[in-house]
């Protein structure tokens, strides 16, 4: 699925003034930047004490009758800055326009939560007034006030254990809502931060706004591969999913309706030991037999096509799918290649493109090894103009 498994942490630099009474302010640098300010304070909904170090961010909205919702693209970019102990911000300058604010402070719903994602650069009137109507605007030099309370958020708790009853440590886990939000459909789904079961296996996801969810848990095959002791090793890192309570396939995984701020606790999810295959194979050249060392290969269950596995091609042109049941799949590869190696200030080019190939698998009591997918190289087709 992926080449490396990555989760991204941003990392800020702070300067905090504990003895001075004014706020932490972040600005920006650029001169051409009229000075527009955005102070003000934000507090807790459910105890009434402020956010403290709470991250703000002031994200550019369309202007009225734009022919391009991306902002960013345009040279406009985001102000933020981070509350101090009393609650209070202040963003130095911001360039005039309009912002929808973003509140991120572990535990609370962020003010834009119900905001779907398509939502930031749709030119709909009815999207960018509801946008315009939970955001500031910034005239000229002119400074902005505003305050801004945070609701709690649900939380959804519970712990991963194997099939033998050993807890499951150090396991990735996601809270992923239906495409729904509040008052209209999603584009798709979206998933809340990850978190990472402790040594009992056990796990909270805080924060959580009202609607459905699968809980989710990200079970990581790795794949060491070295063509000699010379080279240096290089590791292949799939992740696959497992949906509470405990299965591969999405149609069976439980969901949770989460209200209000409640806790939903005892999520249970068993990993399963036994059962779980290897699909062991190689991808080579149509014409010579020759092997192809780039591209990724998917196996589909063929009654379930939301089930996938994933795998990359290594350097000698194997592959190795995990976690894979008994069952009925295709095996697919498109889009493999072959590149030049990277020497000193040459980076790799791309010398041969291949077409696809698929072929049926059955899996059944034992690992699946021997498979060979022959891709058909592509014809370059060059164009002259007379």
């Amino acid at each position: 699925m992926h080449r490396a498994v990555s989760f991204l942490f941003l990392t800020t630099v702070l300067s905090l003034h504990a003895q001075s009474p004014s706020p932490p302010s972040v600005a920006r640098t650029s001169a051409a930047l009229p000075a527009g300010r955005v102070t003000g304070h934000v507090f807790c909904a459910d105890t009434h004490a402020p956010a403290r170090q709470a991250r703000i961010s002031l994200v550019p909205l369309p202007e009225e009758n734009s022919r391009s919702a991306d902002l960013l693209r345009r040279g406009r970019g985001r102000g933020e800055g981070f509350t101090d102990l009393n609650g209070a911000f202040n963003i130095d300058h911001v360039a005039p326009g309009t912002y929808a604010v973003q509140v991120d402070l572990t535990g609370y719903l962020d003010p834009m939560s119900g905001i779907d994602l398509s939502d930031w650069e749709s030119l709909e009137p009815d999207v960018q007034r509801h946008l315009r109507s939970t955001g500031v605007t910034i005239r000229g030099g002119e400074g902005a006030a505003l305050d801004v309370e945070l609701m709690r958020g649900a939380a959804i708790s519970g712990q991963i254990l194997y099939d033998d009853g050993a807890p499951a440590a150090d396991v990735r886990v996601q809270a992923v809502s239906s495409p729904t939000s509040a008052n209209r459909p999603r584009v798709g789904e979206s998933s809340l931060p990850a978190v990472s079961t402790d040594d009992q296996g056990k796990f909270r996801i805080a924060g959580v706004p009202p609607g459905e969810y699968r809980v989710i848990a990200g079970m990581v095959q790795a794949n060491v591969f070295a063509r000699d002791t010379a080279q240096a090793v290089s590791l292949y890192l799939n992740t696959q999913q497992l949906y509470a309570p405990g299965t591969f396939h999405k149609k069976e995984a439980s969901t949770f309706k989460i209200v209000g701020s409640e806790e939903m606790g005892g999520v249970a999810i068993t990993i399963p030991t036994r059962g779980l295959h290897l699909v062991r194979g190689s991808v080579v050249r149509q014409a010579d037999g020759i092997p192809v060392v780039h591209g990724a290969v998917q196996l589909t269950d063929a009654s379930d096509r939301s089930f996938s596995r994933n795998a990359d091609i290594t350097p000698d042109g194997s592959f190795v799918i995990a976690f894979v049941p008994s069952g009925t799949y295709r095996l697919r590869v498109d889009g493999a290649f072959d590149a030049t190696e990277a020497s000193g200030s040459q980076l790799s080019k791309v010398s041969h493109e291949y077409g696809p190939a698929e072929e049926e698998v059955i899996v059944s009591t034992n690992d699946v090894g021997g498979i060979t997918l022959q891709v058909p190289e592509k014809q370059t087709t060059l164009s002259f103009q007379h």
